[in-house]
């Protein structure tokens, strides 16, 4: 979750710089800076979206395992860096040739005006004005059918959403067998806390397919331009949906922490509110002072809820067994 909230922050601020500030700040377009950070800072928000679509995907293989297959993340104990180290790496070598696709250009052109005759005597200043040109490599048309077409599509759409949408679907009907088999107390306890981050990840994923669907329409629609061979300008409406699916991302990686801080804000509570009690409790018995025999019933109290609570452990121990032996 915290390299979700990286990735996804990082996206956030990029999509600021490139797509906000440009159309609020006109000394930043003019001093040429945007034309200058543009080249380099694309491929950098695609590296962070790569990496929020595969930490998103990493998150609900880590819940399909945890709720469909407990005993096998039980026996084996996978750490943090074997989910965050290959999609670091994969985030990177994928968006790699990104950043040798567009580069920075200046056009010189010399403003007369022959209105009067006095502004043509005088000497006329050239005026220098900065692009964002492609490279050979960007409008190679394999690499703009195998790279940016058919791998975009099978890497950042086919195989993401599929197996987003299976294992969600598994998650979710292991979820509603578990609500419904009659486990004890104490084991329901225990899972309470897997449940919710259960819950937390399908929330994110439901809202991730929503957003991230926009985006295909205008990639298919470049797909079908290019199997036709059409070189007209895109049509107004397709540059209107690339700028709503520009938007719905960004709202994306935004509402994850959301939901991410509102659900165990609960979780939280939850917990802070029964060490309130148990401490409350705890000093009602330590305040309780009074005679010997006052004393003695204390201590009988107490070992008859250490026989107890030895009593409801065992009773535990074997329903987990008896639970495993019956699996």
């Amino acid at each position: 979750m915290m390299m979700l909230a990286t990735y996804d922050l990082f996206y956030i601020l990029l999509s600021l710089i490139l797509f906000t500030v440009p159309q609020i700040s006109e000394a930043y377009n003019t001093s040429g800076a945007h034309f200058y950070v543009l080249p380099r800072a694309l491929p950098l928000a695609q590296m962070s979206l790569t990496g929020s679509v595969y930490s998103t995907l990493a998150i609900t293989v880590e819940r399909y395992l945890i709720v469909c297959h407990p005993f096998y993340t039980i026996s084996h104990k996978w750490a943090a860096k074997r989910y965050i180290i290959p999609i670091v790496l994969f985030s990177f070598l994928y968006n790699l040739p990104k950043f040798f696709e567009l580069t920075t250009g200046l056009e010189t052109t010399n403003a007369t005006d022959a209105v009067n005759l006095d502004s043509l005597l005088n000497e006329v200043e050239p005026i220098t004005k900065y692009t964002i040109e492609p490279t050979t490599m960007r409008v190679n048309e394999y690499y703009i059918k195998i790279y940016c077409i058919w791998m975009n599509f099978a890497f950042m759409g086919l195989l993401p959403f599929c197996l987003l949408i299976i294992l969600n679907a598994l998650t979710l009907r292991s979820l509603i067998v578990q609500n419904k088999s009659t486990l004890s107390n104490e084991f329901s306890m225990s899972k309470k806390n897997e449940i919710a981050l259960a819950k937390v990840s399908l929330t994110i994923c439901l809202i991730f397919i929503l957003c991230h669907s926009v985006k295909w329409i205008p990639n298919l629609y470049e797909l079908a331009r290019l199997a036709t061979e059409d070189k007209r300008a895109w049509p107004a409406w397709v540059e209107s949906v690339t700028h709503i699916s520009h938007f719905l991302m960004t709202v994306n990686s935004s509402v994850n922490f959301y939901v991410y801080c509102v659900k165990h804000y609960k979780l939280l509570s939850n917990c802070c509110d029964g060490s309130i009690s148990g401490s409350g409790s705890l000093n009602l018995i330590h305040t309780d002072v009074g005679s010997v025999s006052d004393q003695h019933r204390r201590s009988s109290a107490n070992s008859r809820m250490r026989r107890s609570s030895t009593w409801l452990l065992n009773k535990s121990k074997m329903s987990r067994l008896s639970s495993v032996i019956s699996l």
